[in-house]
């Protein structure tokens, strides 16, 4: 699986939850980096992303 079809399926997965929009902003932003940034921004927007879903949902 490639990287954004990845970060597809978690915004399918998270839908529009208003408990994870920091984590949607993120991962779109992610998605953004792919086609336009670098690899290092999309890095650093996942890593957020990883967090932020952890707090709005610890398991």
């Amino acid at each position: 699986m490639r990287i954004d079809q990845a970060i597809d399926e978690v915004l399918d997965a998270i839908g529009d939850d208003p408990e994870y929009a920091e984590a949607r902003r993120e991962l779109d932003a992610a998605s953004d980096a792919l086609r336009t940034g670098t690899t290092a921004e999309a890095h650093s927007h996942l890593v957020t992303a990883n967090r932020l879903l952890a707090e709005a949902c610890p398991i």
